[in-house]
């Protein structure tokens, strides 16, 4: 079955309407270091795919979905193998909170923060020091919002 098979299907279709709906949402920070990604230790990537996600300018992920540096879920063919409540759903909820620890998640944490996906990030003093330097060094204008 595809993906889409899988969103679509009676049981999956309902869990992701009700997480849509959650009031409070509460989600990692995923990153494409090999070390600590999610997505490799389940065997979705391996070593080479992470290095050519990162030479297409994926930085990390949220839900699964795969991120640019401005927080752009990107529409590329990985993401269409993803069987979960997307990024922009978050937007509606009432509360989002992301969770990253460790610095070398800085990277997927600020592109999370620039697409707006979580209204609070609970991180450690290292990856927010690392997040403050990224922005200090290279602004980014953040996806989806307009000056």
């Amino acid at each position: 079955a595809t993906a889409a098979d899988l969103r679509s299907d009676a049981t999956n279709s309902v869990t992701l309407t009700r997480a849509a709906s959650a009031g409070v949402v509460i989600s990692g920070v995923g990153s494409i270091d090999s070390r600590l990604s999610g997505l490799r230790r389940a065997g979705y990537f391996t070593d080479q795919n992470l290095e050519d996600l990162r030479e297409r300018g994926i930085v990390g992920d949220v839900m699964g979905y795969l991120l640019d540096a401005a927080g752009n879920v990107m529409d590329i063919p990985e993401n269409d193998r993803v069987v979960s409540l997307h990024p922009d759903a978050l937007r509606s909820a009432a509360w989002t909170i992301g969770v990253a620890a460790v610095s070398s998640k800085a990277s997927a944490s600020l592109a999370a923060v620039r697409g707006g996906y979580f209204a609070v990030l609970v991180t450690d003093a290292a990856t927010a020091a690392a997040v403050v330097a990224i922005e200090t060094d290279a602004p980014i204008e953040p996806a989806g919002r307009s000056s």
